[in-house]
């Protein structure tokens, strides 16, 4: 934002929100091994109901349409 100061950047939460300070490279450390070295990966498999699969979906496909 310091950068392209004209540019007005839309974010879902705030810059240093509680969700984001959670994530830490000590913590995803583990995950980013087992996937380098092809380990399971089950163990951190999120679950989510046909519902919230459905509900996700459209603001996703979305997302991903105006990336390329």
């Amino acid at each position: 934002m310091e950068e392209f100061p004209s540019v007005e950047f839309a974010t879902a939460c705030s810059v240093r929100c509680n969700h984001m300070a959670k994530i830490s490279l000590t913590k995803i450390l583990p995950i980013l091994e087992a996937v380098d070295s092809g380990a399971d990966l089950s163990k951190w498999e999120v679950q989510l109901s046909d519902e919230t699969i459905k509900r996700a979906s459209e603001p996703i496909e979305k997302m991903l349409s105006l990336s390329f």
